[in-house]
């Protein structure tokens, strides 16, 4: 039987988007004979919190270590070193200024987790399983996951679900600290065995000769099983948008074309209820407000992850706007949803051609208001079908697909480490 240790900072009982890759990697490969260990904190972030994700790990054995978040005590000093004024509520580390002292610990603020994790693994030698693989964000957990797998003489595999040097969610950093956190980047993913990443991170690796191999996030059927589409009482046509939005990421196109669409036909736009489930900014919370005085708006901080799937079903619209040629972790089950999603990126690009793969909408320029508007007209009038057809090119993004996938690629670092 092979066995598999994952690395991840964030876990459940933690929620979010954030950990689903994580969850359900875990859960399928022990499904198929793997034998699957978890290496987390106590504590891990504070919010979103979901422990109903625990229930689909039965077969998991999870450790959690103590470790030292120094973060939550610099976040406090967001407001007074901020850069021009920017107030609370930050979501990503790019919003930091260069001074915020977060901008100063390469890779990331959670870099305290490395000696607890190191102790576990020289105390734990019992539970040594055959390949490590880290879980990237935090890039914390890519050094820990090395240094255990050097503790235990076995491979280490790298999985990206987001970029590490440049990733969004780190700080600004100083030139002279750039260069030293890709160094350290580069030296990690030379001596991993593999490397697996989702779209849209290959073109912010270093140039190594590590194997490298795209799995995409996906959906999982069994969250679709007996679950029963929610929507806002009273809500007439719901535009949803399930998960975090911030400033790079908002609602600016949408609330636009709502607006033209309100102009040229106002009984449409009073039909338009906006959902957002998920934490928002400063910035995009001041956006819901003004919102408010137009059209209905009901935001949620968050839901459980089957609550979730259940907005999205019971959705008239789905809000999928994206920042970078990247593709949103929720997408693939907005697409298994079936509910019509409003795509916001460039033209040929991941997202793009994931869409039409799956027999999903035309992705749209977040500029092109008029074209945004008219795609909402044509929903709300009828003259688009407000539901897709299931397209069978879906069903090798299922999450039983991805861990299949990477089953093949710690298989094959198996047994070269063997020979």
């Amino acid at each position: 039987m092979n066995s598999v240790l994952f690395i991840s900072y964030d876990f459940p009982p933690a929620g979010g988007v954030g950990v689903q890759r994580v969850v359900k990697f875990a859960k399928y490969l022990s499904r198929r004979g793997w034998e699957v260990s978890v290496l987390t904190t106590r504590h891990g972030r504070s919010a979103p919190r979901d422990p109903s994700l625990l229930g689909e790990l039965d077969d998991v054995q999870v450790h959690r270590t103590w470790t030292l978040d120094p973060f939550r005590a610099l976040s406090a000093l967001r407001t007074p070193i901020s850069a021009r004024g920017r107030r609370p509520g930050r979501l990503h580390g790019d919003t930091l200024s260069l001074w915020h002292p977060a901008a100063w610990i390469v890779p990331d603020a959670k870099l305290p987790w490395v000696p607890f994790g190191i102790a576990w693994a020289l105390s734990h030698d019992d539970v040594r399983r055959d390949v490590v693989v880290s879980t990237l964000p935090t890039p914390t957990a890519a050094i820990l996951g090395s240094a255990i797998s050097t503790t235990w003489d076995v491979p280490h595999v790298i999985d990206y679900r987001d970029p590490w040097t440049g990733g969004f969610y780190l700080p600004a950093r100083a030139r002279w600290l750039r260069r030293i956190e890709s160094a350290w980047e580069r030296r990690l993913l030379n001596r991993a065995a593999a490397a697996v990443i989702v779209p849209g991170v290959r073109e912010h690796l270093p140039s190594v000769d590590t194997p490298v191999t795209v799995i995409h996030n996906g959906y999982d059927e069994e969250d679709y099983i007996d679950t029963t589409p929610l929507r806002p009482p009273d809500a007439d046509f719901v535009i949803a948008h399930i998960g975090v939005l911030w400033k790079k990421r908002d609602l600016t196109p949408l609330l636009s074309a709502i607006d033209a669409l309100s102009q040229r036909s106002p009984d449409l736009g009073r039909r338009v209820h906006l959902l957002q489930i998920g934490q928002v900014d400063d910035h995009v919370a001041r956006q819901l407000e003004t919102a408010a005085a137009r059209i209905q708006v009901t935001r949620m901080p968050h839901v459980l992850h089957r609550q979730a799937i259940a907005y999205m079903l019971g959705a008239d619209l789905l809000y999928l706007p994206t920042g970078h040629d990247g593709i949103p972790g929720k997408t693939y089950e907005y697409l298994r949803s079936g509910t019509p999603i409003l795509g916001l990126g460039a033209e040929s690009s991941h997202l793009d051609r994931l869409m039409a793969e799956t027999g999903g909408e035309e992705v749209i320029e977040h500029q092109d208001i008029e074209r945004i508007a008219t795609f909402i007209e044509k929903l709300m009038t009828g003259s688009t079908s407000r539901r897709r057809v299931y397209d069978r090119a879906l069903s090798s993004y299922s999450r039983e697909a991805t861990a299949d996938s990477l089953a093949s690629v710690l298989g094959n670092v198996i047994a070269a480490s063997s020979d």
